[in-house]
């Protein structure tokens, strides 16, 4: 499944003919059941945000190298939780790179 825009809370989905045969013949021949297990509650990961586990530098080394880190600065017009916006380069303060992906789930980003 592919998102055709990757931005942030796209529901704008577009399935390619192969991913759509691959999950028919997933549901129909059965093997998709478990599906309908309700979840589990104790002890599971329902709650587990990575943000919590991977801050924006992170994010960033992830994304665009191990020297990567993020921004000290935004854009007026970019809220910061929508955006990953990291300075690739080690020694250059004065740019930013930006990902038009929201930051993880959990992510301390913007004022609180």
């Amino acid at each position: 499944m592919m998102s055709t825009d990757g931005g942030y809370n796209s529901v704008d989905l577009a399935w390619s003919p192969c991913s759509r045969q691959q999950l028919a013949a997933f549901f129909s021949e059965g093997k998709a059941d478990c599906v309908k297990d309700p979840p589990a509650l104790g002890n599971s990961l329902q709650d587990w945000k990575p943000g919590l586990y991977y801050g924006v530098d992170d994010q960033c080394r992830i994304a665009f190298g191990s020297t990567a880190r993020a921004c000290s600065f935004t854009k007026p017009d970019q809220l910061p939780c929508r955006v990953l916006s990291c300075h690739v380069d080690g020694r250059d303060d004065g740019s930013c790179k930006r990902l038009l992906v929201p930051l993880l789930d959990g992510t301390e980003c913007g004022p609180k």
